[in-house]
């Protein structure tokens, strides 16, 4: 038997440094996805302990995907069963079949590992999803957008639109309209996870893949040194207190406009940007850069909810000329309506109505696009896989549209509040 390694206490991770008491409060089943690499392992440990230390290790269920890539993909997901039998937790494994692409692959395989995950959530009847992102991999994230948003910058109404995205990952999405996919390591790096399983005598699999240099996230933790890291942390806090602030301005607009909800549509009083028409001139057509991020942040939005999208229009250009004329009563060029993110956003008199651009589909019918759309029957209009509202950065803009949506998502637990001192 292998010695077993001991590690001072104080410098040893638990499951009260990552989750609070009211976490996963009010739900049945819990589900984990352990693939058999370090930092899942270490999640479904911490989850475990959690649990057991407040009796409720039986809401515990954990997930393998075998995703068929490797020749080591079976026994690494064996491995994780058998030490799940261990610790007495149901464990069950699900492979991706098929053909796989010869391009695009992790993206393919993230794509199927999600569509699994919630298959085994709507099994075991789970409404949280548990996944091991640390905060590792929130810094790779941070630097690959930035790298992308360096790229293609220019100096436009909606730069402060487009650096939402280098406030990382979500604590907590909506996954599929139904589940809420919850990132509780964010705040923790790789290593602490590590000295936590060498603490508990497990061992974990080093997925090659990883580290293979093909991949950009793979280049980038190969050159990422503590001293690029801490940096980095510093800006995706000050990129989250600005999404934040961006999306409170948004939410502000949406009250100043007075959103409300009619049936399946949406609409908004205008009258608070078109000031008194006077010979084709607005007093409220000139608005300024943050205002009109914000106005078209909002609208964005709500087009995405009614159209049943997974992500805002971030750079639309037809949507940006519709802002542009939105102040505007008189008729002539400016234009009336548009289809943006599958709803069409009509301006009548001093209203703006915002709709389905088609039928609905109903619960579990898949699109042609593969998206799937829930229509709750009594639900004000039909609630998107809003994944970018419940991300905890924008807050106040799920917190206004919040009314329009079915309970069982009107009432979101900040997962993981604590800022784990693990670095």
């Amino acid at each position: 038997m292998p010695m077993r390694l001991i590690v001072p206490k104080p410098e040893i991770l638990t499951a009260d440094n990552v989750f609070e008491a009211g976490d996963f409060a009010g739900q049945n089943v819990i589900l984990a996805a352990v693939s058999g690499g370090g930092d899942s392992l270490a999640l479904l440990l911490l989850l475990a302990e959690f649990l057991r230390a407040r009796g409720q290790q039986k809401r515990l269920a954990a997930v393998t995907i075998d995703h068929d890539l490797r020749a080591e993909s079976a026994a690494e997901a064996a491995y994780v069963g058998r030490l799940c039998r261990r610790l007495a937790i149901r464990h069950e494994i699900l492979l991706w079949e098929g053909v796989k692409p010869a391009t695009g692959r992790p993206a393919a395989a993230r794509a199927a590992r999600y569509a699994l995950l919630a298959q085994a959530a709507a099994k075991y009847q789970a409404v949280f999803i548990c996944t091991a992102h640390t905060l590792d991999d929130q810094i790779e994230t941070y630097i690959m957008r930035k790298a992308r948003l360096a790229a293609g910058a220019k100096d436009d109404n909606f730069a402060v639109l487009k650096q939402r995205g280098l406030a990382g990952m979500a604590r907590q999405s909506l996954l599929f309209g139904r589940f809420r996919l919850v990132r509780p390591l964010l705040n923790v790096k790789r290593a602490a996870l590590r000295r936590f399983l060498r603490y508990q005598n497990i061992s974990w699999v080093d997925d090659p893949s990883n580290s293979d240099e093909a991949y950009e996230r793979a280049r980038i933790r190969a050159g990422l040194s503590e001293t690029a890291a801490r940096p980095a942390c510093q800006a995706l806090a000050a990129a989250a207190a600005a999404r934040q602030n961006l999306s409170a301005a948004a939410a502000l607009w949406g009250k100043k406009l007075s959103l409300r909800g009619e049936g399946e549509k949406l609409l908004l009083d205008l009258a608070p940007i078109q000031a008194a028409d006077k010979g084709g001139e607005e007093a409220g057509s000139d608005l300024g850069a943050p205002d009109f991020a914000a106005l078209y942040l909002l609208l964005a939005y709500a087009a995405a909810a009614i159209g049943g999208k997974n992500f805002i229009a971030v750079d639309n250009a037809r949507l940006q000329h519709f802002l542009q004329h939105l102040p505007l009563r008189q008729k002539g060029e400016a234009p009336r309506r548009i289809s943006v993110s599958g709803a069409v956003l009509e301006k009548r008199g001093r209203y703006l109505n915002i709709r389905p651009e088609r039928r609905r589909l109903l619960p579990g019918r898949s699109s042609k696009t593969g998206e799937t759309a829930f229509m709750p029957g009594a639900a004000p209009f039909n609630a998107a896989p809003f994944s970018f509202i419940l991300s905890g950065y924008d807050w106040p803009l799920f917190a206004l549209l919040q009314p329009f949506f079915p309970a069982n998502t009107a009432k979101i637990e900040k997962i993981s509040r604590k800022k784990a001192a693990f670095l």
